[in-house]
């Protein structure tokens, strides 16, 4: 059976920042995904991917399969067990010759100023010469960082890269397990949105 889903905003333009409520496991969260990446555009984003569980592989693998591969893509792969981010063996043919990867890793889920920090420099990266590209952002996820920081904290560290976000004219979708918190975390996380795409029971019809 298919989970409801609730439309992507029409009134989502470069700068805003969409909060994504769905189940981690749901398929259609991984479907608003990859719509969000190509959402009204040419093919030519270039993306900036946050990501604590997923592979890089896992991103590419997801995106392709809804047709949605950018141009370009720097991930900073979050992973407190200190592995050292990379693709699978065997899963060469993932990486198309015509997108531009770069693997970058984050080892202190923790460490938001490290975190942020390496956020903005690749975000300043992907930016340099790119008058003709989009700029997108997913961050995967709010639940998987909240395993390492409270909610004080983590609402700070969104408020500042969410305004930065804004500045930029970056489209930015962040990820969130509405199941995994109490309703007074998912409301608080809520606030520093411009808009919300529920997946599950709980989208509008």
């Amino acid at each position: 059976m298919r989970t409801a889903r609730q439309e992507i905003p029409d009134t989502f333009e470069p700068g805003d920042s969409l909060l994504v409520l769905s189940p981690s496991f749901a398929k259609e969260g991984s479907e608003v995904c990859s719509e969000l990446l190509s959402h009204d555009g040419t093919g030519d984003e270039h993306v900036l991917c946050v990501t604590f569980t997923c592979s890089p592989d896992d991103h590419l693998v997801n995106w392709r399969r809804h047709g949605a591969v950018p141009e370009r893509v720097a991930f900073i792969n979050v992973d407190a067990n200190g592995a050292r981010p990379g693709f699978a063996a065997g899963d060469q043919d993932v990486r198309a010759t015509d997108v531009d990867v770069t693997l970058d890793r984050v080892g202190s889920p923790e460490n938001l100023t490290r975190l942020g920090v390496r956020t903005t420099n690749r975000l300043e990266e992907l930016q340099e010469g790119v008058e003709d590209h989009r700029i997108v952002v997913c961050f995967d996820s709010v639940t998987e960082l909240l395993q390492y920081v409270d909610v004080d904290q983590a609402f700070r560290f969104f408020h500042v890269m969410t305004d930065h976000l804004a500045e930029s004219g970056a489209l930015a979708h962040f990820h969130m397990d509405p199941q995994a918190h109490d309703d007074e975390t998912v409301d608080t996380v809520k606030t520093l949105f411009d808009g919300i795409v529920t997946v599950g029971d709980d989208a509008p019809e």
